[in-house]
């Protein structure tokens, strides 16, 4: 949340930097909600691996 506030939020208002900025609240708020279907799924089940697997791929996107 401060990451969005304080580094994404001023950068939205420069143009040049607009589209970078959305990009990463938008990516911040998938993550978000991967880590809330972690935390709704049980850990044994195959759907629990693929969501995991899902958000270290968002994680680590470059």
């Amino acid at each position: 949340m401060a990451e969005e506030r304080y580094f994404y939020s001023p950068l939205i208002d420069t143009d040049e930097m607009q589209e970078d900025a959305r990009h990463g609240i938008a990516e911040h708020h998938e993550m978000d909600e991967l880590i809330q279907e972690l935390d709704d799924t049980d850990m044994s089940s195959p759907h629990w691996k693929a969501t995991m697997d899902k958000l270290a791929e968002t994680v680590l996107h470059t």
